[in-house]
């Protein structure tokens, strides 16, 4: 498993001082179980398994976090991204001269489009530092030097 940071001063912040104790552990519980992107395969059962809490107790922690905008829900609810992941692995803004975050990159062009009512998000916090309705999903990968990856892998 990777080393996750974890920055201390977030609970001084108003967002995570105002949530409720269930979702303060959601909260780091997604921390540690999602993806180097950020992004995590909503297993219900698993969530459950391990946290003890109830499906309706994690139902409301979702809520309350997406209502706070730590996460945000894939249209088909089956994907979450953790909004504030990259910024607290020292990953935020992504740079294409960086061999991490080149698979940061990877792991998002794959993943960002399960998002597309919230693409407008994405382009708001310049995940690319470009704007995604200018750029294609092949010239944001381009400008990564993805293509060999994602053409082996059986994504493009």
């Amino acid at each position: 498993m990777a080393e996750r940071r974890s920055r201390q001063e977030k609970i001084k912040e108003d967002w995570f001082f105002d949530l409720s104790p269930k979702s303060k552990l959601m909260y780091y519980y997604l921390n540690d179980s999602v993806d180097r992107a950020g992004f995590y395969p909503v297993s219900i059962k698993h969530i459950m398994f391990e946290t003890k809490l109830s499906n309706h107790e994690i139902e409301h922690c979702f809520s309350e976090l997406e209502q706070a905008g730590i996460i945000i829900r894939s249209d088909d609810n089956k994907t979450m991204w953790l909004t504030t992941f990259l910024k607290e692995q020292n990953n935020y803004p992504l740079k294409s001269n960086n061999n991490c975050h080149k698979g940061v990159c990877a792991v998002m062009c794959k993943t960002i489009y399960f998002f597309n009512s919230h693409i407008d998000l994405f382009e708001k916090i310049k995940i690319f530092k470009v704007s995604i309705d200018r750029k294609t999903k092949e010239e944001i990968v381009e400008e990564f030097g993805l293509v060999t990856y994602l053409k082996r892998e059986g994504l493009m």
